[in-house]
Formats: C-alpha cells, structure tokens, sequence
C-alpha cells in the first residue's frame, strides 16, 4: 500500500522539485535591470508583427519604438500607447518563438492589470497584478476588449509616449526583483 502510494505521489512530488528548481535557476539567471535601446529589431517573423501591429495601430494605438536589450539577447520589443485609454502594447519577439502581444494598463498606486496571448505557464502571479489575462490565441482586437472589460476602472495612471520606455524598464526590474525573492 505504501509503495503504490510512493509510485502514484513520487512522479507528482518529483515534477513539482524540478519545477522549483527550473524557476529556481530561471530567476537567478535574470537581470536586475534591463535597459531599453532604441532599434531596428531583426523581427524572425516580420508578418506577425506587422499583423499585430496593423490591428493595433488600427484600434487606434500610436507606435512609441522598437527597442532591442543589450541584457537580453535575441529578444526584441515594438511599444505602442491607447493614452485615452490608459494601455500600453507590447508585441515582443524572443528566440526562437513566435511573437507574442502583451497589453498593460498601469495604476496611480503600482498595480497592474495584465493581459497576454502566451499561454498560462502555472507561474505565480505578482501581488500588484490585480487582473492577469492568459488569451492565448486571441487577436489584438479581442485582447484588447476584454482588456477593457475585465481591468479595474479605477485610478487608471496616464500614460505618456515619451515616458513609456522608462516606466518599461521599472516594471521589468520590479518584476525581476520578486521573482528573486521568492527563490532565496
């Protein structure tokens, strides 16, 4: 009875160690900080962005810049702004994959409601994201209303272009910083 119970708990018991330890070993590798350069990213699939971005610019989103991380190769990033709506866009590319979009909107007291087309990895959530969409699959039009449907309509930070990469760059260091914290 005990050694059934060992081969049924052991494999589950045992995913969820290397699991900590992949994020474990994940968090550890991150940079405390990353810094924005403005760039001409290589896109790997230039329709797919252009696709996100067309359907973006179309809902009325302005581009703000396309950045490259020098802490972060292989990975490229287009910022774009709703300020009447108080959301940001990010159409992001890493190695290897596919892009992706992600839709923030930012809050006068630090929280966050986040919506993103990749799909629920069982990561914790940070504490000031207040709503956290997975919508794998969803096109920026759908992404985008429920967005809207689905954030807290209250103490909405303005967003200004100019300020967007910066406000970028804390929230990446922001998160990287809890991650951390909860592996040491």
């Amino acid at each position: 009875m005990i050694a059934a119970a060992v081969l049924v708990v052991g494999p589950a018991l045992l995913r969820g160690l290397l699991k900590k330890r992949i994020e474990r070993t994940l968090a550890a590798r991150l940079p405390d900080r990353i810094h924005l350069v403005p760039a001409k990213p290589s896109w790997r699939d230039r329709n797919g962005v252009a696709s996100i971005q067309t359907e973006l610019a179309a809902l009325g989103f302005a581009w703000v810049g396309d950045f490259q991380v020098p802490e972060l190769p292989d990975y490229a990033l287009r910022l774009l702004v709703r300020v009447d709506e108080g959301v940001y866009a990010n159409i992001q590319e890493a190695a290897g994959g596919a892009p992706w979009l992600e839709l923030v909107t930012p809050y006068r007291d630090g929280r966050r409601a986040h919506l993103t087309t990749l799909p629920a990895t069982g990561q914790k959530t940070p504490p000031w994201v207040v709503k956290s969409v997975h919508a794998p699959g969803a096109t920026p039009r759908d992404a985008f209303q429920r967005m809207l449907a689905e954030r807290p309509h209250a103490g909405i930070a303005t967003i200004a272009p100019e300020t967007l990469p910066r406000l970028w760059e804390d929230e990446y260091a922001r998160i990287a910083a809890w991650r951390k914290s909860l592996h040491s």
